[in-house]
Parts: structure tokens; C-alpha cells; sequence
């Protein structure tokens, strides 16, 4: 290989280089740490993610442990509106509902009441659960049906992660509700439900 190397200072000009004009050798820029390119990409995924936000709708639901908390948690996370309903004292099977989360507190501390205005607030409402629906879950879907809202029941005991997604893709493009009520199975009831849902939400590619 051949290397050209010219002093400036003493050029003399009127024998020019044969291998043209001499440029300046550009500086390499440090290659970005793995701690900076992980952090330029949380940062892509949140940004990607607030775009859709901005555009799409306000999630709601009651605070309980598992897939109501894990709703809350992902809309925080994607940047979304989020809010609802909780019973008097903020009452939760783990305890009352941390300040963090922009829920309204009703004078009832019955778990039926706040279901039912959750219900009654929203658009359409979101269902998850591992099997059939049983309890307040089972109750609900009831609600939904009585106060004729849409309800999508997504059981990933049936319909793995991919295709649950898929299918909620489709119903929310299809509905385009202002405010979504999500509930579902508590932690207690089934550990796994929290995760699931959480994942399957931050995944979602929202309606525009």
C-alpha cells in the first residue's frame, strides 16, 4: 500500500501531488458503547411508541393486581393517558392502589361498583385471562353485555401471544375506542397474567 504524506507548510505548489490534492485524514468517530446504543434504542422504542400514543386512545381500568395493574403499568410505559375507577380507599387485594396511578377513587369500597362504572366509562372493554372467566372477570364481561359495550375476551390458555395480539390489533382498528377498559384475572388467581398481558400491550401496534 502506498502512503502519501505532505507537509502544507513547505509545499511547493508548482509541482502538484500525482495523487491529486491533499485532504486532511477525517478523524474515526468512537464506536458508541453497548450501554449508549441500548440506550438509543429504548429511547427509538419510546418514541415509536408515544407516536402511536398520541394518536390512539385512553386506557382505563380498576387497579386490581394483575391484569388491570399490568395495563396501568403499560400505558405509563408507552406514554399513553391512562386512568378509571377504584373502590373507596383505593382497595386492592395487595393493598390500596400507589398514588402513581391516575385512578379515581368512588365512595363504594365494593369491587362491583367500580367494575361497572369502568365499564360504563370506556368505549369497549379488554378481557384477559388464563382459561375460562370466573369472578369478577365472569362478571365483567356480564356488564359489558348488559350495558351493550364491546368486549373482547382474550384467553392465552387458547390463543398464544402472536395471535392474541393479532386479534386485538384487528378489534381495536375495527372499534377505534377513545377510552379502553382493561381487566381481568387478579395475580392471586393466576401469577402469570400480569406478564402476559404486560407483553402482549407493550407489543401492540396501536390503530393510527
Amino acid at each position: 500500500m502506498l502512503h502519501w504524506c505532505c507537509d502544507l507548510s513547505n509545499a511547493n505548489t508548482s509541482h502538484p501531488s500525482p495523487l491529486g490534492p491533499h485532504k486532511p485524514a477525517r478523524a474515526k468517530a468512537a464506536r458508541p458503547s453497548w450501554r449508549q446504543r441500548l440506550s438509543r434504542r429504548k429511547l427509538g422504542l419510546r418514541q415509536r411508541f408515544t407516536h402511536h400514543a398520541i394518536l390512539v386512545m385512553k386506557i382505563i381500568s380498576g387497579g386490581q393486581t394483575g391484569a388491570d395493574r399490568a395495563a396501568l403499568d403499560a400505558a405509563i410505559a408507552l406514554d399513553m393517558p391512562h386512568g378509571g375507577w377504584a373502590p373507596k380507599g383505593r382497595k386492592t387485594e395487595d393493598g390500596p392502589l400507589p398514588r402513581r396511578y391516575a385512578l379515581h377513587e368512588l365512595p363504594s369500597p365494593r369491587y362491583r361498583d367500580r367494575t361497572e362504572k369502568n365499564i360504563v366509562a370506556a368505549d369497549a372493554t379488554l378481557l384477559f385471562s388464563f382459561g375460562p372467566l370466573s369472578g369478577g372477570s365472569a362478571l365483567t364481561e356480564a356488564l359489558a353485555i348488559r350495558h351493550n359495550r364491546p368486549c373482547l375476551h382474550i384467553d392465552f390458555e387458547l390463543i398464544a401471544g402472536p395471535k392474541a395480539a393479532i386479534m386485538v390489533e384487528k378489534w381495536l382498528q375495527n372499534l377505534r375506542p377513545e377510552v379502553l377498559n382493561i381487566a381481568g384475572t387478579r395475580a392471586s388467581s393466576e401469577p402469570r397474567i400480569y406478564q402476559a398481558v404486560y407483553a402482549l400491550l407493550t407489543e401492540l401496534r396501536w390503530p393510527r
